[in-house]
């Protein structure tokens, strides 16, 4: 364990002092109300400090495991740039994430109407997947993407 990391989990609002970074991965797309949780976010960040975020993309993926997993929306660049530019941020990089993930959350969600997955097939996915799509997009950033991926500066 890293010394000058604090992991917290639990609601913004409640955290006191500042950060320097500060992470959420899949955690916006369940809000009511992310704004208010992107502007805390703000002024619990040092000046410089950065907000990277991980959230789902392309609405129209939007499906029956979205619903079971009780996310609100999935998020266009559009949409996610505006939220960052509201709350303050300097948005740094935005780009999507995990090509492959559009037909298989397809498939699973719209098509099947699936309401969870296996875990077996997402740690199989995990390993055998995903760390090729992440060498591939290292140097190529897809057109489209399951996830989008953000780094905002205060």
């Amino acid at each position: 364990q890293e010394p000058r990391v604090d992991i917290v989990s639990g609601v913004i609002e409640e955290v006191t002092g500042e950060a320097e970074t500060v992470i959420l991965g899949n955690v916006l797309e369940h809000l009511q109300d992310p704004q208010a949780t992107l502007e805390s976010i703000y002024t619990r960040l040092t000046p410089g400090g950065h907000l990277l975020l991980f959230v789902p993309a392309l609405p129209w993926l939007f499906g029956s495991l979205d619903t079971a997993y009780g996310h609100v929306r999935r998020y266009t660049p559009a949409l996610l740039r505006q939220s960052l530019q509201q709350a303050s941020f300097h948005l740094v990089q935005l780009k999507y994430f995990n090509l492959p993930g559009c037909l298989s959350w397809f498939l699973a969600s719209k098509m099947f109407r699936w309401k969870t997955v296996k875990p077996w097939s997402v740690t199989v996915y995990d390993q055998l997947v995903v760390p090729w799509i992440a060498r591939i997009e290292q140097h190529w950033s897809p057109p489209v993407g399951q996830s989008l991926v953000a780094i905002a500066r205060k």
